[in-house]
């Protein structure tokens, strides 16, 4: 009877031990923040695995080229395709190893790639850039200019407005939403030439004046000056001062246009150029002969800009007066009369008369 109760409790405790060693077996899981996105790929592993104790160990191998020993490691998938994860725990009683096939996919990156060139020139303001954009595999963009400005067109063009060195960014995506950046530059916009120019005289009545044009950049070093003289002539010059002659009367607007070291142009106005043209003034008088006193009335024509007059009878008499004079010839002789004729413009002309003034002797009385 002792036999039979010795063998019952014999398989009752064998059962109990059997039952707590087969609840101690190690059951690997896990789980992750992320399973899928763009290279590079960080994922974070959270450790879910049942029975552990402290003398739990792990071995966790990505299929990436790392493994680990942490309890909940991470680790970065750089590639992009699909990745299988391989957990195995152990524990004092078990080891269980869990296969996740598969579980990591990383999607492929665009490639950004971009040139650009000028259709104009590097200059500020009269820049104008075009952008074109050889990326591969992308659906979408973002252009940055390095100005504050941006794009989403494919190839875009752009105006630099002010002068400076811009860094220019292009981000690719593609239809997972993964970006990849390409950046150039700097690239250095010129900055405009401020010039002024100037003449020294801005009223002339003698055409064959040689004007003193001078001009002066005050931001830049000019390679080449052309002075416009706005006649249809101009000048090239390495140097900021010319000397011109018209030879011709009229109005002129003459202006400048200076390019800089770097090629870029810009011009500026001189104030216009005033040369009159001369007045043909005549001389006329109702009387040429005759004899001594000879009263000689004259008029000057037109006389609408005179100012005044210096004349000069040939007598030796010399006055100023205005366009009309009436002189007296006391002597006998032949005479021409000379006038400097001043206007109100501050040119001087001379005239003289077409005919002689002849005043003829007196008859000498004789019986």
């Amino acid at each position: 009877m002792k036999i039979k109760y010795f063998t019952f409790l014999f398989w009752i405790a064998a059962f109990l031990l059997a039952n707590q060693i087969y609840t101690q077996n190690v059951i690997s899981s896990f789980s992750s923040d992320i399973s899928s996105g763009c290279s590079p790929l960080v994922v974070n592993f959270n450790n879910t695995s049942s029975n552990t104790t402290n003398a739990t160990q792990y071995k966790w191998d990505f299929g990436n080229g790392s493994s680990s020993v942490l309890e909940n490691p991470s680790s970065t998938f750089t590639q992009p395709g699909f990745y299988e994860i391989t957990l195995i725990s152990t524990n004092p009683f078990s080891s269980d190893t869990l296969i996740s096939t598969n579980y990591i996919e990383v999607y492929d990156l665009p490639t950004s790639d971009f040139t650009y060139n000028s259709n104009t020139d590097f200059c500020s303001s009269t820049n104008q850039l075009s952008f074109v954009n050889s990326s591969l595999d992308a659906t979408s963009y973002i252009w940055d200019f390095g100005d504050g400005n941006t794009s989403t067109q494919t190839n875009p063009t752009h105006n630099y407005s002010s002068e400076g060195d811009y860094v220019v960014k292009l981000v690719a995506y593609n239809a997972n939403s993964c970006a990849n950046q390409k950046t150039v530059g700097p690239i250095t916009i010129h900055p405009i030439p401020l010039i002024t120019g100037a003449v020294d005289f801005n009223f002339n009545c003698d055409s064959s004046y040689s004007f003193n044009f001078n001009a002066i950049s005050s931001n830049v070093t000019i390679s080449n000056w052309v002075f416009d003289y706005g006649n249809g002539s101009n000048e090239n010059s390495a140097l900021s001062s010319v000397s011109y002659s018209y030879n011709s009367y009229g109005t002129f607007s003459p202006k400048i246009i200076a390019t800089s070291d770097d090629g870029c142009i810009d011009s500026s106005a001189i104030d216009s150029i005033y040369l009159p043209l001369p007045v043909n003034y005549s001389l006329s008088n109702n009387i040429s002969n005759g004899c001594s006193p000879l009263d000689v009335d004259f008029q000057v024509s037109p006389n609408s800009i005179i100012d005044s007059i210096s004349w000069d009878f040939g007598d030796t008499t010399i006055v100023s007066s205005l366009s009309t004079f009436n002189h007296t010839y006391f002597n006998d002789g032949s005479y021409s009369p000379v006038l400097i004729i001043y206007d109100t413009l501050g040119c001087v002309g001379q005239v003289s008369s077409n005919t002689n003034i002849v005043v003829d002797p007196l008859p000498t009385a004789t019986f």
